[in-house]
């Protein structure tokens, strides 16, 4: 690998002046023989099993961009690894990420940071929100629950409408939510984890319009915001306006694009001064990992922005695939669009098993291992809410034949269960 010097002073970009068109490998398999925290899996002796793949957890298993390398190479022969202050060409690379991607002009000092979009969502409660609050979240979705109730405030959900299998809000709850003095903020997922959607600008902006006349702050999870199907297009929430961007926070990093969360890092935009400073006074004793600031630069290129938009469109080929599979062989099953994310959430009710019991069932009886419905309940101190109830989440962030061996246990599941049911 080329030696490449780190410059900190300026926007980390090995192909500066360089056009070419970029080509990237998808199919390979990666860390072949290494045991993986979200992939591979050791079973219960400690034994690496290299086909006991998990399709569980929301990270993707490509070859990343050769640029996360290049910055990792150029940061580690500085040799200091100490206590680092954020530098400006840090700063630089994520204003150039968010005006390129997504035409948003972000100030530097809107550009905050967490360990993680969870430890940030968890600080922004503390700043915006008192112990006994109401926070409302869009149900079904990511756990979100620890962070909330861990600063002593309320999980309040707002379930999202399921309508002729695409999901939409249901905004005379929302506002009937937001009116209630208690509620204080609401958690917005955007892109939508599990159930796929990107929503549109109409859609944002009614939600901040009853948000805004409610004083109700959105802190707007925003993690998977570089994955996004055509003809779908992200919108930063804070974007929307000026004054939509001094009620609300986007919470952001590579963890979900680029698969860096080992490397702790994640950006909070926050435009209202008064609000950033309750966050920095609470965020004060979050070190920033050198290496995490790193692969955000060696990410935020114009090879990582090439990678981004192939690695979306093979992965949409994965959906279809899975898709059509399902269509064909398992025609009970369906799946919402994936507008975003890369996670599909298939609906297998036609199987009648619990919510709570069909993950351990699936992997018990075929070996696929997936995150039921049950787990994006939203609010866990109610064990009958179920809003994800007859669904799954896989993820086909991964190399076609992972696709394809998923693809093929689910079948055998299928037929296993028909047949129990007598309708084989």
């Amino acid at each position: 690998m080329e030696k490449i010097v780190f410059d900190y002073n300026k926007r980390f970009e090995p192909d500066e002046g360089a056009d070419r068109d970029y080509t990237f490998d998808f199919d390979t398999i990666i860390d072949k023989g290494i045991g993986h925290a979200t992939w591979r899996c050791y079973d219960k002796d400690g034994k690496l099993e290299e086909d006991n793949i998990s399709y569980s957890v929301a990270e993707s298993k490509y070859l990343p961009p050769s640029t996360i390398a290049k910055a990792l190479h150029a940061r580690i022969d500085n040799v200091h690894i100490g206590y680092e202050s954020i530098y400006p060409g840090y700063y630089e690379s994520v204003k150039w990420w968010c005006r390129t991607r997504f035409g948003w002009d972000v100030d530097t000092s809107w550009i905050c940071h967490s360990p993680g979009v969870h430890d940030g969502i968890q600080m922004m409660i503390q700043a915006v929100c008192q112990p006994g609050d109401n926070v409302i979240v869009q149900t079904p979705i990511y756990c979100f629950w620890g962070d909330i109730t861990h600063e002593g405030c309320h999980v309040l959900p707002n379930e999202l409408v399921l309508k002729n299998g695409r999901y939409e809000m249901d905004y005379e709850d929302l506002e009937k939510k937001c009116s209630d003095p208690k509620t204080t903020a609401i958690v917005l997922c955007s892109p939508h984890n599990p159930v796929g959607r990107v929503w549109t600008r109409e859609e944002l902006l009614k939600l901040a319009d009853i948000c805004i006349r409610n004083n109700v702050f959105i802190i707007s999870d925003e993690n998977h915001w570089d994955i996004v199907m055509k003809p779908h297009k992200h919108i930063p929430f804070s974007s929307l306006s000026p004054e939509i961007a001094m009620h609300s926070a986007v919470l952001t990093s590579t963890a979900k694009s680029f698969a860096t969360a080992a490397l702790i890092h994640s950006q909070v935009y926050i435009a209202n001064p008064e609000v950033r400073k309750k966050y920095l006074k609470v965020q004060y004793m979050s070190y920033r990992n050198v290496f995490g600031l790193a692969v955000v630069c060696g990410a935020y290129t114009k090879e990582g922005s090439a990678w981004i938009d192939q690695m979306c469109e093979y992965t949409y080929h994965n959906f279809v695939y899975l898709r059509d599979f399902c269509a064909q062989n398992m025609p009970e099953f369906w799946l919402t669009e994936l507008e975003g994310t890369y996670l599909p959430w298939i609906n297998v009710e036609v199987l009648q098993i619990p919510s709570k019991e069909i993950k351990k069932w699936l992997d018990d009886t075929v070996g696929l291992k997936i995150q039921d419905g049950y787990f994006f309940r939203g609010n866990y101190d109610d064990p009958e809410a179920d809003p994800g109830a007859g669904f799954i989440r896989l993820n086909v962030g991964c190399p076609r034949s992972f696709v394809v061996t998923a693809a093929e246990k689910l079948k055998k599941a299928y037929d296993i269960r028909m047949k129990e049911l007598g309708k084989k």
